[in-house]
């Protein structure tokens, strides 16, 4: 992948981080006011997903620094 490309993958994931992190919190208010059930899979999902593209972010950086 060339430079300018890996650049804007981690930017897209970035924004992709971004939006999970605002779902969370959303999901996260969503059940204190008792709209959705304590024991709603979304949110672990969303957390699980937010794990993983954090760690897309780090290995993408590495990568494009080694290529760099």
């Amino acid at each position: 992948m060339r430079r300018r490309e890996q650049g804007r993958f981690i930017h897209k994931l970035q924004i992709v981080l971004k939006e999970l992190r605002e779902t969370v919190y959303w999901l996260r208010l969503s059940q204190r006011s008792g709209l959705i059930g304590a024991d709603e899979p979304l949110l672990e999902q969303a957390r699980s997903l937010t794990n993983i593209i954090a760690k897309s972010i780090i290995t993408a950086k590495q990568n494009k620094q080694r290529n760099e």
